[in-house]
């Protein structure tokens, strides 16, 4: 299923490598942007706390990792952008739901 799509090892290298990029690139004269950065890093945490959730209460007991990730993705980027009204229709409409 979708729970097993990504493993907890690879969610950790890559979110410490975007996370860790991400500060190293804040003070060059480049572009990196800021938006999809905090999604990803959110979304990375929020998978990352479904799994253990997952693993603690038993798999039929959480909502799949999907949502969590999704949860966390809307977060980090409220909690950067100070949208929340705004960022909850947005992730509405883009997850169909």
């Amino acid at each position: 299923g979708s729970n097993d799509l990504f493993s907890v090892q690879s969610l950790l290298v890559f979110g410490g490598i975007y996370y860790f990029s991400g500060i190293g690139i804040i003070g060059v004269a480049i572009p990196y942007g800021l938006f999809v950065p905090h999604m990803l890093f959110g979304a990375v945490l929020g998978q990352l706390f479904g799994k253990a959730a997952g693993a603690a209460l038993g798999e039929d007991q959480v909502a799949p990792v999907g949502v969590y990730a999704l949860v966390g993705m809307a977060g980090a980027l409220a909690g950067f952008t100070r949208t929340t009204i705004a960022l909850t229709v947005v992730l509405l409409v883009c997850s169909a739901q």
